[in-house]
């Protein structure tokens, strides 16, 4: 897990003005150090908490400027170190900082090639960490698809012809990492394509023609490579989630054995309680928090629809929230990385003994198999949670969904109507028996 210090280091004597430095660490090998614009006399620093000392005399309004200024950063490099992959330079956190400061030497020039445009396109759009990161899976994949077919891609000549390549190249790139080691020697095992499903496929040609919508749009290209190209839909089965004694199974169980588990355990009941997504719970702060109601604008919708959501909390939400109410920041909980949040989960789940056998929808074979909900946990599994046991109660997916942030109508509360056994249970015993 990514850590990041604020600390000064300085040669002078006295109380000297000093630049604070940030340095990321990753494990044992990976480390990147820089200099920021953030300064402060050497005696009013505190290196433990890394803030200005509790008890110098200091401006209370500058104070928690600067305060707020050192968390900020925190979050930024973490953010960005998020989505940046892997094998990167070692001034990569030097850049990083220099573009916060001096953006204007980072803007867009008329001669940028493809991918310096789709850089920009990511980096300008309001989008939630982890899209961002979805997006710069995009961009990988991109590159490798240029090195494997000896192409140097651009913005006006990707046609409906590159895109159908591209799409053969997604379906098959698992085969080719052995044909083409030179692209893939770089790669860490776990990061090697794996066989892709057609949902994830679709996924990814959608966030290009995002992409392109925005090219036309800012007047970069009047190419359209969409006009006459069929993405396709993706196809899901059925809702699978967790019953209230499935859920209130792992919120009892005892990981004080293992203090980390434990965290993200309260993590996860926590939003099985509110229903969110996890791009939204990463973000939430203590100011999300008033007279018990938890108030966001969901990221997905945002920038089309930008509707605030209000969920009542539970009495065993508000008891996390308490729980968590020292933790440092303005975190409402001590995250980590959506992909070790998940890994996190799937230990949860095997340790308290969630097993239970499901017939799941597999994307890739577009068969039904069973399998244990331990094997197929993720952080959606939460949210689905909220919305099933609710739906279950409730059946009306209008005011569930003002609570979960879906759009008045949504067809994804369709597939909740298929999946409830209580609810035909009812229904035949009222208009059967």
């Amino acid at each position: 897990m990514a850590t990041i210090k604020a600390f000064i280091r300085t040669t002078q004597k006295g109380n000297v003005s000093c630049n604070v430095r940030f340095r990321l660490t990753d494990g044992r090998n990976i480390q990147f150090f820089a200099t920021s614009n953030l300064s402060v006399n050497l005696n009013d620093w505190d290196s433990k908490n890394e803030k200005i000392k509790a008890k110098v005399l200091y401006d209370n309004s500058k104070r928690k400027d600067f305060d707020n200024a050192i968390l900020e950063h925190k979050q930024y490099i973490i953010d960005n170190y998020t989505i940046a992959g892997n094998n990167l330079p070692s001034n990569w956190l030097e850049k990083l900082l220099d573009k916060k400061y001096h953006p204007d030497k980072y803007k867009i020039k008329t001669n940028e090639t493809f991918f310096s445009l789709l850089e920009c396109f990511i980096e300008q759009q309001e989008m939630s960490i982890i899209r961002r990161k979805h997006y710069y899976v995009v961009y990988r994949s991109l590159k490798r698809f240029e090195k494997y077919k000896y192409l140097t891609l651009t913005i006006h000549q990707f046609n409906e012809s590159t895109l159908l390549e591209y799409k053969e190249f997604l379906e098959k790139e698992y085969t080719k990492v052995s044909k083409r080691p030179d692209i893939y020697k770089d790669m860490k095992s776990k990061e090697v394509p794996k066989k892709r499903s057609d949902n994830t496929i679709i996924g990814i040609i959608k966030k290009i023609r995002t992409f392109y919508n925005w090219l036309i749009k800012t007047e970069k290209t009047t190419n359209d490579p969409f006009k006459n190209y069929a993405i396709g839909t993706a196809t899901y089965g059925t809702p699978v989630y967790l019953t209230k004694n499935e859920r209130d199974k792992i919120a009892g169980f005892n990981f004080q054995f293992q203090p980390k588990l434990e965290i993200q355990r309260d993590i996860f009941i926590f939003q099985c309680l509110v229903g969110c997504r996890v791009g939204d719970l990463m973000k939430f702060t203590k100011e999300n928090i008033d007279n018990n109601i938890l108030s966001y604008i969901p990221s997905k919708t945002a920038k089309n629809l930008p509707k605030t959501v209000e969920v009542p909390l539970s009495e065993n939400a508000i008891k996390l929230i308490v729980k968590y109410k020292e933790n440092k920041g303005k975190a409402l909980f001590p995250f980590i990385s959506p992909q070790k949040y998940n890994d996190a989960i799937r230990n949860i789940f095997t340790i308290a003994g969630i097993t239970r056998v499901i017939t799941w929808y597999n994307p890739q074979t577009k068969q039904g198999e069973q399998k244990q909900l331990n094997e197929i946990a993720s952080s959606h599994i939460a949210r689905r949670t909220f919305i099933g046991n609710l739906y279950g109660s409730l059946k009306d997916p209008n005011l569930i969904g003002s609570m979960s942030g879906h759009v008045e109508g949504s067809k994804a509360f369709n597939r909740y109507r298929d999946i409830n056994i209580d609810i035909k249970k009812e229904i035949v015993s009222k208009y059967m028996d």
